[in-house]
């Protein structure tokens, strides 16, 4: 959701190449998430950041970390240490 404005088309490639598609009336992001929560059950792996035994407290620094990562310079679209820790806290 955080990148889907900036890389649709990208999305789209992606959900075709993975052997999917659009969901009839919804949108390509809609539908790669679809994708990914289905290969995510198949695989058994949990849904949030809890179920991994991550700690609520530690998201903080987590998202510090993150922020300081070239992963982080990586992204698609920018991002800042405030917004790593809103997406973890969705996460969690």
């Amino acid at each position: 959701d955080f990148n889907s404005y900036v890389v649709e088309k990208l999305y789209h490639e992606l959900l075709i190449t993975s052997g999917s598609h659009v969901l009839k009336g919804g949108k390509t992001e809609e539908s790669l998430v679809k994708q990914i929560e289905n290969l995510r059950t198949a695989a058994n792996l949990p849904d949030k950041l809890r179920d991994c035994q991550i700690d609520r407290r530690d998201l903080p620094q987590l998202a510090k970390e993150a922020s300081g990562q070239w992963t982080g310079k990586f992204n698609p679209r920018p991002i800042s240490e405030t917004e790593l820790l809103k997406l973890y806290e969705q996460a969690y």
